[in-house]
């Protein structure tokens, strides 16, 4: 399971998501330890990670389902300073935290032209 808030935290508009695992039955207390791991949006601030969420599979092949988060207020190149983006966020056993700064990756990524990505992502199959 899943869920996001992607009005920011902490007065800002960086996004966040949680990723909880197994099934979740009744409440989730986010602000204490829970069974899952936190996705942060990077610390430039404004990219609203979390608009939109999705499955994705197992991309990698490695037995964990992945998750597509949406930030459409992700900075781009050109005359719409905010196209939008998508974070692949790796599936994991891990409660480590994952923040997704474009900075701090191996340097893999996808662009498009265009404006308004990440606001509806479908993972499909």
């Amino acid at each position: 399971g899943y869920v996001a808030k992607p009005a920011g935290y902490e007065g800002s508009a960086h996004g966040m998501a949680w990723v909880v695992f197994g099934h979740v039955r009744g409440e989730v207390k986010l602000g204490e330890d829970f069974e899952g791991f936190t996705v942060n949006g990077p610390e430039r601030g404004r990219d609203r990670l979390g608009i939109s969420v999705a499955s994705a599979g197992d991309l990698d092949n490695d037995g964990k389902d992945d998750l597509i988060i949406g930030a459409d207020g992700a900075p781009g190149a050109g005359p719409d300073k905010r196209n939008g983006a998508v974070a692949i966020v790796r599936g994991a056993d891990s409660k480590q935290t994952v923040t997704t700064d474009p900075a701090a990756t191996d340097g893999k990524s996808v662009a498009a032209d265009g404006k308004d990505r990440g606001w509806w992502i479908d993972g499909g199959e």
